[in-house]
């Protein structure tokens, strides 16, 4: 558990402050049996059939890392957030990088801020949670591998992601996807980023997909790494074990966070 000081003065007296104070959940045996053991990469969703991401059928490489042959690399995780909607799951990603400790209570031990590139685009009551969010940028400082690093996540719709849209149906109900790339070129691990929170038969379940190596760039798949360079694998594992123990966090504390903070202005 952190202590208060981790924490300013001014961030204690914020009410959510309080989310800080908590201990970290361990991951599930099936993540934990996943961290020791690679998927085959018969068995790893390939960016090219991305869609199937959205399909009901589950993907067979759902909880897990690996590298694929070319290189390029893997991290599928899938949680359980029976209790988290749609609503609660759109307010958070356009709540969250208006101030750092929004980002902190996230995952205290690895999280140090997001920073929304578009305030006023946030900030903007006429709009939809959704588009808050899309075509955005956060700056995000959090420990995956090597300690801190800065990397940039540029939100996008599904549609300018490349993912079919048609595709998304009643079960579909929420999904947030990105560009993630280092803020200093060589320094970090690009990819592309979906959450898909689907309805299930106990409640709602989010699917997490990186496949590390890539971007999308006007809906067309680029790999951004040379040819003969190969993802490490621990960078895809730690990348896989930072997933897990961030969205199970997020899957606790969201839906009263939400229940608190949601009637309330984005910011004071």
């Amino acid at each position: 558990m952190m202590t208060s000081d981790y924490l300013t003065s001014v961030e204690t007296a914020l009410s959510y402050s309080k989310y800080f104070f908590r201990d970290s959940f361990p991951p599930t045996d099936r993540q934990a049996l996943a961290l020791d053991n690679p998927l085959n990469e018969s068995d790893m969703l390939s960016i090219e059939n991305r869609n199937k991401l959205l399909d009901s059928t589950p993907v067979i490489g759902d909880t897990g890392y690996g590298i694929f042959k070319d290189g390029t690399g893997y991290v599928a995780n899938v949680t359980s957030m029976p209790n988290v909607t749609p609503e609660m799951f759109y307010w958070w990603f356009a709540w969250h990088p208006l101030e750092d400790l929004r980002y902190k209570i996230w995952f205290p031990e690895a999280h140090f801020y997001a920073r929304t590139m578009n305030r006023e685009q946030a900030l903007d009551e006429t709009l939809s949670m959704r588009h808050r969010i899309w075509d955005t940028t956060h700056l995000i400082c959090e420990n995956v591998v090597t300690g801190a690093e800065d990397i940039v996540l540029d939100f996008l719709s599904p549609d300018r992601m490349g993912f079919d849209e048609s595709l998304l149906d009643e079960h579909t109900t929420a999904m947030v996807c990105a560009n993630g790339h280092p803020k200093f070129p060589g320094q970090g691990l690009n990819c592309v980023m979906a959450h898909v929170l689907r309805k299930g038969n106990n409640g709602y379940e989010l699917r997490s997909q990186f496949w590390i190596g890539y971007q999308i760039v006007n809906r067309n798949l680029c790999r951004v790494i040379p040819e003969d360079v190969s993802i490490p694998l621990e960078g895809a594992k730690a990348l896989f074990s930072h997933c897990c123990e961030e969205f199970s966090n997020l899957s606790r504390f969201l839906p009263s966070l939400y229940e608190e903070e949601s009637p309330k202005p984005f910011l004071p």
